[in-house]
């Protein structure tokens, strides 16, 4: 410790090929410059809690065959590489210094509750392509603070507990997507406030809970898409002000909620294509100055609102091909399924199909 503790401007330390069975507490603390740490091919079973925490300058950090890892996975630094082993359980002995750990294409059937317990530190958790139909809500208890990514996508989920999500306080991109989930809980997304990309698309609901969004201000993407919604909640949207894209396509909608998109101030692109509109409430748009890109195509439109795209000043794309083929519009007209708006000059078109 007495060591480390005068380097302080030190910036690379390689420790590798030695017989270190464990390292002091603190060991590193002072080393703020440091940019690389070698410690691979030790003998450590365990490294002191925090022990890179005041390493905000470490840049790469090799910690291969220094501790115990499983024979079926492979590493490279912080990241541990157990995917496409055929596995049917998570590997027993996954070293706790692991950030990034992928688990995709195997045939994991379940998790058992504590299972990443001792993986403090992880960023980065894919599952997906699996068999788990269901996950215990122990299974993401107390330790998976620090995951900014994971990944349940192309698995077999029917349900999701409530609460599974509660202490992935930092969790910024969620891939339940390409399951069979039918509901969600109302409060299942209230603890994510850092979430910034969610995918909930091609599953089976048929709903969505009101007030489901409602914690997700910083959400940035959202994708709705290939499901079974026939309306959405009034309200719905209305605190995801910091939306960039929503995608609503190929689902079931009839009728779209009066001011539904009018808090996504920043909102940029919008696919409502593919399902089963028959009218559009009036100004339905007005609030989105920002949308460079509006697909409404495959829809049973008969009429648009007045001015309906008026308020659009930044649209560069807009589809609205078997939408409205064959009639006038007060918004322009369609000849052969291409629009020719009667909108803002301040409009450049890129694409207008």
């Amino acid at each position: 410790m007495e060591v480390t503790t005068k380097l302080k401007s030190l910036e690379k330390l390689w420790l590798y090929e030695n017989q270190l069975s464990a390292l002091p507490a603190g060991v590193f603390d002072k080393l703020t410059q440091l940019t690389v740490l070698n410690l691979n091919t030790n003998q450590l079973q365990a490294l002191p809690a925090r022990v890179f925490d005041r390493l905000v300058n470490l840049k790469e950090l090799y910690l291969c065959k220094t501790v115990a890892r499983p024979s079926q996975c492979s590493c490279s630094g912080i990241f541990m590489y157990c995917h496409e082993r055929s596995l049917a359980s998570v590997p027993a002995g996954i070293p706790t210094t692991a950030q990034y750990l992928y688990l995709h294409v195997n045939q994991i059937t379940k998790l058992e509750p504590g299972v990443f317990d001792k993986l403090t530190q992880l960023t980065h958790l894919a599952l997906n392509t699996n068999h788990l139909k269901i996950v215990p809500r122990g299974a993401m208890y107390d330790s998976l603070w620090n995951l900014m990514e994971l990944s349940f996508q192309n698995n077999q989920l029917q349900a999701l507990p409530a609460g599974l999500f509660d202490r992935l306080v930092n969790l910024k991109t969620l891939h339940v997507d390409y399951n069979k989930l039918q509901a969600i809980p109302p409060t299942l997304f209230d603890r994510l406030t850092e979430l910034t990309h969610l995918e909930l698309d091609t599953n089976q609901l048929k709903s969505l809970p009101p007030g489901i969004f409602d914690k997700l201000g910083k959400l940035t993407k959202l994708e709705l898409h290939h499901n079974q919604l026939t309306t959405v909640p009034a309200g719905i949207f209305d605190r995801l002000v910091s939306l960039k894209e929503l995608k609503l396509y190929t689902n079931q909608l009839t009728a779209l909620p009066d001011g539904v998109f009018d808090r996504l101030v920043n909102l940029q692109k919008l696919w409502l294509f593919g399902n089963q509109l028959s009218a559009l409430p009036a100004g339905v748009f007005d609030k989105l100055t920002q949308l460079t890109v509006l697909s409404l195509h495959t829809n049973q439109l008969q009429a648009l609102p007045a001015r309906v795209f008026d308020r659009l000043v930044n649209l560069k794309e807009l589809y609205l091909s078997a939408v409205l083929v064959g009639c006038f519009l007060r918004v322009g007209r369609i000849s052969g399924g291409v629009v020719t708006p009667r909108l803002r000059p301040t409009n450049s078109f890129t694409r207008l199909i």
